[in-house]
């Protein structure tokens, strides 16, 4: 799993979170984004038809509630059919 840019800016609208990775084609992969306190602030659901083997998601650093997130570590989940697969971290930093 890579993550870029890192450190990222949720400001810069120009250049969202990239998050890239690999999974078999066709299987459905889940992402989330957990904050400093282990809770999650937001998750890509994949159906995972039509993907292949390596795959970009893109994050615009707001949570589910659409807050842009605060300065700070945040760690990344990559999950299929309950478990990890592949793992993150990125650094917040809003300029």
């Amino acid at each position: 799993m890579m993550a870029y840019p890192n450190p990222f800016n949720p400001n810069d609208r120009s250049h969202p979170l990239k998050m890239l990775f690999s999974a078999a084609t066709g299987e459905a992969v889940d992402i989330y984004i957990f904050d400093a306190n282990a809770r999650i602030i937001w998750q890509y659901k994949g159906e995972g038809e039509g993907l292949g083997a390596n795959r970009t998601v893109e994050w615009d650093g707001k949570t589910h509630w659409g807050e842009t997130v605060d300065n700070g570590y945040y760690m990344i989940r990559v999950v299929n059919d309950g478990k990890m697969v592949a793992k993150g971290k990125i650094l917040v930093v809003k300029k």
